[in-house]
């Protein structure tokens, strides 16, 4: 499939700070530049089909992201490589044909969640075993940070604070270490509120799947 070149000349411009970035839109050439892959990423390899793909991609928490699934296959106009000298590649979503392409970054992913993430919700290392976070490639927000991108806020003698996992501008996802277990909070700065959330995994699902609603169908 053929996309617009401004459009991807303006995700090269996003990750140039990275060095020397290239984004394949062909995947076959992708996949024979990058060679190795992780295993959780095989899928890219047995699936021409990008739904297929991305539908075996993300079986491991797909009963905690139900909605976030069902609107990725209805949304996904295409997948992309995105290869730079400083980072590890990455998969691009992409989302709606012509000059308006919009892609979020799907980072290579980990292995084991660090502290104090690898004491969280186990689920939490599975969605890290596909990405390392998955946010919108301009401005890396949007979705679950890169595990070393996370935040612990208000840590302090004796406090544990906030970890923030989940960044889109003011607003974020995260947990009380301080709590056992930790327990989910929403926090927005703009507004100074922090509140409980009563389900993470719901809650993640449904930001995530608003946003992708946002795009046109792809199919």
């Amino acid at each position: 499939m053929d996309y617009d070149s401004e459009a991807i000349a303006d995700f090269l411009e996003e990750v140039e700070h990275e060095g020397h970035p290239k984004v394949y839109v062909s995947m076959k050439n992708g996949l024979a530049a990058i060679g190795t892959l992780p295993d959780s990423w095989q899928a890219l390899r047995e699936h021409e089909d990008v739904v297929d793909a991305v539908r075996q991609l993300w079986q491991p928490v797909a009963h905690r992201l139900p909605m976030t699934l069902a609107a990725l296959q209805r949304k996904l106009a295409g997948l992309a490589f995105l290869v730079t000298d400083s980072a590890r590649p990455s998969l691009l979503y992409l989302f709606d044909e012509g000059r308006d392409l919009m892609a979020r970054r799907g980072f290579w992913p980990l292995d084991k969640l660090p502290a104090p993430g690898d004491e969280l919700d186990t689920d939490l290392s599975r969605l890290y075993r596909i990405h390392d976070g998955w946010v919108n490639i301009f401005g890396a927000i949007g979705g679950p940070l890169p595990a070393q991108q996370w935040t612990v806020i208000g840590k302090a003698p004796g406090i544990k604070g906030f970890l923030q996992v989940y960044s889109n501008g003011s607003q974020s996802l995260g947990f009380d270490l301080d709590e056992t277990p930790a327990k989910a909070f929403a926090m927005d700065t703009e507004d100074d509120t922090v509140e409980p959330v009563d389900e993470f995994w719901a809650e993640l699902d449904d930001r995530l799947a608003r946003a992708l609603k946002a795009y046109p169908d792809a199919r």
